[in-house]
Order: C-alpha cells, then sequence, then structure tokens
C-alpha cells in the first residue's frame, strides 16, 4: 500500500527542494528517504508529492525537509501513520470499552518501559535471565509487577476521590499502537456522574 503525501510551502519561501523521511517502528526502525517532486503550483503554494510505502502493520514516522534558496532548511515533523491490518478481527469489548472512554471526562494512561532489569537470580519472566529473555523476544516480569503497582495505586486514589474508573487493557493497547510500543500500557477512564458507566455495559459490535 502506498500513502502519497503533497507539502505545500508557500512560493514566497523559495523552496527549491524537498525529501520525506521515514521511520518503520515496526520494522526496527528501519528508515527510508525520497525525494518528493514538484508536481505544480495551487493558489501561491509549492507542490512537493511522493508516496510513501506504508509498511506492515504499526507505526510509521515520518518528517519533511524543505531546502531554499537564501535561507536555512525548513524542518518539519515528525508526525505519525498508524497502519492496520484490515483483516484483524477486533473483538466486539473493544468497541465497548472505547465507548466508556467517549462518555468519560478523561483517561489515565500508565506505562512501564520494556526494559531489563539486570536482577542477578530472577527467572521471573520464564526465560532463565536476562539474556533468555532479550533473546526470546520477551518483556521483563518486573516491568508488569511496576505497572500493576502503579495502576493499582491510581485507582485506589480515584475510589478514595469518589470517581469512577475502569482499567482497561483495550485503551492500553490502543496506546502502544498509537505512541510508543517500546512501553506496556494500561488505561484508566475516569467518570464522574450520578451511575458508573462501567457497569452494566453491552459488546458493541
Amino acid at each position: 500500500t502506498q500513502v502519497q503525501l503533497t507539502l505545500r510551502p508557500r512560493r514566497a519561501e523559495g523552496v527549491s527542494r524537498c525529501t520525506l523521511t521515514a521511520r518503520y517502528e515496526m520494522d526496527g526502525d528501519r528508515t527510508l528517504t525520497l525525494p518528493m517532486e514538484w508536481s505544480g503550483l495551487e493558489k501561491g503554494r509549492d507542490l512537493y508529492t511522493a508516496s510513501l510505502p506504508a509498511g506492515g502493520p504499526g507505526l510509521v514516522w515520518y518528517s519533511f525537509r524543505a531546502e531554499r534558496f537564501n535561507a536555512d532548511p525548513l524542518e518539519l515533523g515528525p508526525y505519525q501513520l498508524t497502519v492496520y491490518d484490515d483483516s484483524e478481527t477486533v473483538p466486539a469489548w473493544f468497541g465497548r470499552d472505547a465507548d466508556n472512554v467517549r462518555r468519560s471526562q478523561a483517561l489515565v494512561l500508565i506505562g512501564a518501559e520494556k526494559t531489563y532489569r539486570g536482577v542477578g537470580v530472577c527467572g521471573f519472566c520464564g526465560f532463565g535471565n536476562c539474556a533468555g529473555c532479550k533473546a526470546a523476544g520477551g518483556n521483563c516480569g518486573f516491568a508488569y509487577v511496576d505497572l500493576g503497582i502503579a495502576v493499582g495505586s491510581a485507582v485506589a486514589e480515584a475510589a478514595i476521590d469518589m470517581v469512577d474508573n475502569r482499567i482497561m487493557y483495550s485503551a492500553g493497547k490502543a496506546a502502544e499502537e498509537l505512541y510508543d510500543s517500546n512501553v506496556l500500557w494500561m488505561g484508566v477512564p475516569l467518570s464522574v456522574s450520578g451511575k458508573s458507566i462501567f457497569f452494566d455495559r453491552k459488546p458493541k459490535t
């Protein structure tokens, strides 16, 4: 799949050449730099266009560089492109959770970075040690522990303040795809209403 991107600098800015650079997070942070072809003039703006290969499902970070005749180049970005696999079936309860998030007054995202702690005698991850975990592409068990402590403390504080909430894996999964896949995320929507919106829920198709 190709995504066509167009940069529209003002003619008065004197742009002479543009390039598009993309970083494919889902492909080991592979980078690709493409020249952008001048494709015309529209309402006093030059049009520079390039077709960007979308790659597989995941995040693509792209930026522009516009070189000018008598000034420093313009650096624009990075911007985010989220690539989905439309053949993947999403559980109906993801839609139910999304409806809860839309009806909430706030959404708190809490994350733990996927790092290896280097604990000498551990194996908590199931791979023996950090080297084995990293080789297998696993996550450190302590990251889940830290995330659980942080999320538990947050919802306890919300409960003390009488704010309805619910821990949502689905919101955390969306955050992973939208923001940073090197972090384990959980989402906690917050709501203040006559009745908690997080109960008596029905799946949305």
